[in-house]
């Protein structure tokens, strides 16, 4: 082989082995980070220390939009048994090596909340990440919003 054909066999596995930045996955894609969690997703299933959670599942729906605007909205049963929900409008912004999906809410109420989800799979239909809190390391796995 050739210096120039070394070269660019060299930049090829550089930019395939760049691509590859969460857990899950994809190994490359052609569209950015931005343009792949720019979207409508739902959950589809949540684990709790590794346990699958079923009847407890959370239900909630977020909206990504490249502009750095995030709506996520809570569905909620009150003592009658009636859905409510609670929606929480902020930003997001990924970290300095996109590892992680910085979070910036405020519900209807003004409370602020922040939130740093580590992502393990982000595709454009899936978008997989977990998060700790004090009790538990909590994993969800939502897909794109039929």
């Amino acid at each position: 082989m050739n210096m120039k054909k070394h070269i660019l066999y060299l930049a090829v596995v550089v930019v395939i082995s760049g691509c590859n930045n969460y857990e899950y996955g994809p190994g490359i894609s052609l569209r950015t980070k931005s343009a792949r969690l720019s979207n409508e997703w739902i959950i589809e299933d949540a684990y709790k220390n590794g346990v699958l959670l079923t009847d407890s599942l959370p239900e909630f729906k977020i909206t990504f939009k490249k502009d750095g605007e995030v709506t996520k909205a809570n569905v909620e049963t009150n003592g009658t048994d009636i859905d409510t929900l609670d929606i929480k409008t902020g930003l997001w912004e990924f970290d300095r090596d996109a590892k992680n999906v910085l979070l910036l809410f405020a519900n209807n109420s003004g409370v602020q909340e922040a939130r740093i989800w580590r992502i393990l799979k982000l595709t454009n239909s899936e978008f997989w990440f977990e998060e700790r809190d004090s009790l538990a390391l909590l994993e969800y796995h939502l897909m794109e919003k039929p």
